[in-house]
């Protein structure tokens, strides 16, 4: 897995970002495939946000219960807040999977450009 630099400091960072904001209703067991399918593809970076779930903070405090980490578990990864792009928003363990093999394929400026206008968005 690719890494690069969090915004202007030292800590490097995949290039993938879980995004969590739809994990308040899984069960604890997908919930758990889930994190396990991030971090087997190398991703440790995960996006919450306190608006995500049903009542503030319900995603956060659902990948707490759901996940239980340990202290040394928890320093293997990072949590961000919201406000940031999320790169990948999946409950879908194979599309992490995808997602984090996808992020290696180095890409010119050109070729960026045609996905995004092919996925149907205007090129700016």
């Amino acid at each position: 897995m690719r890494l690069v630099p969090l915004g202007p400091t030292d800590h490097r960072v995949p290039n993938v970002v879980a995004g969590m904001m739809r994990i308040e209703e899984m069960s604890d067991a997908a919930t758990r495939e889930l994190y396990d399918a991030c971090r087997a593809a190398g991703v440790d970076f995960f996006d919450h946000a306190d608006l995500y779930g049903s009542s503030r903070h319900g995603c956060e405090r659902r990948f707490a219960e759901a996940l239980n980490l340990s202290s040394a578990e928890r320093d293997e990864i990072t949590l961000h807040p919201a406000h940031m792009q999320v790169v990948l928003g999946t409950t879908n363990p194979q599309r992490v999977a995808d997602a984090a093999a996808g992020s290696d394929i180095p890409l010119t400026r050109a070729e960026w450009y045609s996905l995004i206008s092919a996925a149907g968005h205007k090129v700016p």
